[in-house]
């Protein structure tokens, strides 16, 4: 991905970004109509030569450099994360043309099956600090699936998001690294928004 001005640009294969720009317009949906979040709009998608622009949150804090800067804050911006993610995955509907399953490996209840973010984590997760909001940005799935997906068990986001913090501890962040901290406080966040207002 690469910031230029006021957008950012990624390019890849037609097929995925264009279900990424599905997601992203139905998460935004979401995301204006509950306040809990903000998802960056897309400005362009140019199909014949595989680019995607989204708008550029200026100021953007990944939670990866929330925790590098030890910034106390992140357990209560992993709750709002959790209750943004309760609400996507109870109210974000996909055209039918968008709603790719996730491997079968990976798909489990089909009770539980709900349009999916796919790649919830550190870096595509954070806070911008001049609105004080949560940002949830890249809405295509995790390179690691190998797969063009948006549908799947809940539990995927939940557990993806919570891995993040037990996986990738960087070598400057080995004193006050806090993982259980921050899933539960996820997760806190995800059960009190499931349980209604």
């Amino acid at each position: 991905m690469e910031l230029i001005g006021d957008v950012a640009r990624k390019s890849g294969p037609v097929d995925r970004l264009r279900l990424e720009v599905a997601k992203t317009t139905c998460a935004a949906s979401v995301a204006e109509r509950t306040g809990l979040f903000h998802v960056p709009k897309v400005v362009r998608f140019d199909a014949e030569n595989g680019v995607l622009e989204t708008a550029r949150v200026h100021g953007f804090r990944s939670l990866m450099q929330l925790v590098l800067a030890r910034d106390s804050r992140l357990p209560a911006i992993c709750e709002r994360v959790g209750r943004a993610m309760a609400r996507v995955h109870t109210e974000m509907r996909l055209p039918e043309d968008a709603r790719l399953p996730f491997p079968e490996l990976l798909r489990g209840d089909p009770a539980d099956e709900c349009a999916l973010h796919g790649d919830l984590n550190g870096s595509n997760v954070g806070w911008d600090p001049a609105t004080d909001r949560v940002v949830i940005l890249d809405w295509s799935a995790a390179p690691a699936l190998r797969s063009p997906a948006s549908v799947g068990s809940r539990y995927f986001d939940l557990l993806w998001f919570a891995l993040f913090f037990f996986r990738f501890r960087p070598l400057g962040a080995i004193s006050g690294w806090s993982p259980e901290l921050w899933a539960r406080a996820f997760l806190a966040g995800y059960a009190a928004a499931s349980a209604g207002p």
